[in-house]
């Protein structure tokens, strides 16, 4: 008798269940922006970090690859195995830094290690067997990992010279939100430019170089170096905070998450009156659970917000969230019925619940709710 895995049980579950619908257009459409606006000659490099921002690496990476990326990069080995596993060829940056009993298994399976210090230059060079192409990370002040601005000329000259090292790009990482931010990650970007410059100048070219990402890029930040890594602005994530909402509005990108859906899977009818716990509105005379909780990575909303989703194109409101499921108040709905579906975000008929509503309801940003999106969904790409 064949076995069947757990996960496999839990993905033919979940696939009738809680649902993130994907559209390829949009992130086609979001490719093209960039692409565009960075002119000819520049590399693009992807970052598909945290699942793809919670859009799931194994159905975005094939489509990144397809649309002729240059590169790929995330934080972590595990991600990148799973996207070799579903037939990405494309080459895979490790952001960040790997752990000494990592490395081993990130240069053997031919993924570009992050170089943040001579130590772990070091590393590379004794684990490798043949060259390896390695990225050095510059700290330009964000205080995270990387090498800092006033050692990075005389610690790359240092990297160049060790055997079995191919120094094929330097990076750095300048994030911000709102315009002090901007001003801020302005000045770096000369320093790094600077840096880039210089190394250059006693001959130590590198052929990738990269300092722009998602929020430079939609700033208006310009440099002349060879690449670019943008990832919220790929899946029509806006980074910026309210102060630059004129330069988010400029650009015509598009949500890749076009729906998060699921179903009820049991319905409830309350009469007036009847023996509900004290704290239970006498108003709700009906309730609906789905699925869907803190464990899926859904908040409770902040205080004096309400959540809602759509049923059969209305509101309805969220009543509690527990850790795996829900409960909604179906009382404006006649005769509800298990399977039918619910939109958590997205349009059912006229209305419409967006992943901002969402954000509002629970204090947070698009960027981070759509990160605690947990692997209890089947991403379909539609």
């Amino acid at each position: 008798m064949t076995g069947i895995s757990e996960s496999t049980l839990l993905e033919k579950h979940l696939e009738a269940i809680n649902v993130i619908d994907l559209d390829h257009a949009a992130l086609v459409h979001n490719i093209e922006v960039v692409r565009n606006s960075i002119g000819k000659g520049r590399k693009l490099i992807a970052v598909v970090k945290g699942n793809c921002y919670g859009h799931g690496a194994c159905s975005i990476a094939p489509i990144l690859e397809y649309n002729g990326v240059s590169m790929l990069a995330t934080g972590a080995y595990g991600e990148a195995a799973k996207m070799r596993s579903v037939g990405v060829v494309t080459p895979i940056l490790i952001l960040g830094q790997v752990l000494r009993e990592t490395i081993k298994e990130v240069v053997s399976s031919g993924f570009v290690p992050t170089v943040g210090s001579l130590e772990e230059g070091r590393v590379v060079s004794n684990v490798a067997k043949s060259s390896v192409s390695v990225f050095v990370k510059i700290d330009s002040g964000f205080g995270r990992f990387g090498i800092p601005l006033i050692d990075a000329v005389s610690t790359v000259s240092q990297l160049v010279t060790m055997p079995r090292l191919a120094v094929e790009g330097i990076y750095t990482h300048l994030p911000f939100s709102d315009r002090h931010g901007l001003l801020w990650a302005g000045k770096q970007l000369q320093h790094f430019e600077a840096i880039v410059a210089e190394l250059s100048e006693i001959g130590i070219q590198i052929p990738i170089t990269q300092a722009l990402s998602s929020p430079g890029i939609m700033c208006g930040l310009q440099d002349e170096l060879s690449a670019v890594a943008p990832g919220s602005m790929i899946y029509g994530i806006n980074p910026l905070g309210a102060d630059l909402a004129p330069e988010f509005g400029q650009w015509e990108i598009r949500p890749v998450l076009s729906a998060i859906r699921t179903r009820l899977t049991h319905v409830t009818r309350r009469p007036l009156g009847s023996t509900a716990r004290p704290s239970w509105p006498k108003s709700i005379t009906t309730t609906g659970v789905v699925p869907i909780g803190l464990a899926h990575g859904y908040r409770t909303p902040r205080n004096g917000r309400t959540a809602v989703m759509l049923v059969r194109g209305r509101r309805v409101f969220v009543h509690r969230v527990c850790l795996e499921n829900m409960i909604l108040d179906l009382s404006g709905i006649d005769n509800p019925k298990v399977g039918e579906e619910v939109v958590v975000v997205g349009k059912q008929g006229e209305s419409e619940v967006t992943m901002e509503n969402l954000a509002d309801w629970q204090g947070s940003t698009t960027q981070a709710v759509m990160m605690g999106l947990g692997q209890a969904f089947v991403r379909r790409v539609i």
